[in-house]
């Protein structure tokens, strides 16, 4: 089984990753609203704690 977070939270993500196995984060358009920041943020976020080297981020 693998477990997946459906959120835009990084926090929740970093503590959560700390105890779970994480397989990875889902989210959509509705989730990435109820957080309010927007979605270039969260992305940015997601990829400055989880980037694969080599990734480059949009500016």
């Amino acid at each position: 089984m693998e477990l997946y977070l459906d959120t835009s939270d990084v926090v929740a993500v970093k503590a959560l990753s700390r105890i779970f196995p994480l397989a990875g984060v889902t989210t959509n358009p509705s989730i990435i609203a109820v957080g309010k920041k927007p979605l270039e943020v969260c992305f940015r976020n997601f990829m400055k704690r989880w980037a694969v080297r080599g990734v480059c981020l949009p500016r």
